[in-house]
């Protein structure tokens, strides 16, 4: 009986931290190979942990990470020499931290958009799906990349 228990908890863990471990952390090693060259739309969040507007924002962030399907999410620390100098050539840090910035596909710029200190997870979720392109279906059908009504 005792083993069961342990084993639902310990399962339940997990589905916890996999819920949560849908943000992908970006280096400068694997930037290229996750987002540059991905014909799938990301979602890259540029912060420092020195930065306190970025950690007010992070648990938006990552809870809007996990409400919305079909785009991948990722997260850029800029306090390392290789993260400080891929935000510098991705201009990601013009509009200040934390940075968001949006790739729709390997042939395309990134966009930046404004996020941080007091927006609103209903806000974010907003800001994203506005920013974000529909994709066709096989069937030539136009799919939502946003989950629902912009409520989380």
């Amino acid at each position: 009986m005792v083993g069961s228990k342990v084993l639902f908890f310990g399962t339940l863990l997990c589905l916890i931290a996999c819920a949560m471990a849908k943000v992908t952390t970006i280096t400068a090693a694997n930037f290229e190979d996750t987002i540059a060259k991905s014909d799938e739309v990301w979602v890259l969040e540029v912060y420092s942990d020195m930065c306190g507007s970025c950690a007010e924002f992070k648990p938006t962030f990552d809870k809007v990470a996990a409400k919305i399907d079909h785009v991948h999410f990722g997260a850029l620390n800029v306090d390392s020499k290789e993260g400080a100098k891929l935000a510098k050539d991705l201009n990601a840090l013009q509009k200040g931290l934390p940075g968001v910035l949006v790739f729709h596909n390997a042939n395309s710029e990134p966009k930046s958009i404004v996020a941080g200190e007091g927006v609103s997870d209903t806000e974010f979720t907003k800001l994203v799906q506005y920013n974000i392109p529909n994709r066709l279906s096989s069937n030539g059908k136009v799919i939502k990349l946003a989950r629902g009504n912009n409520e989380l």
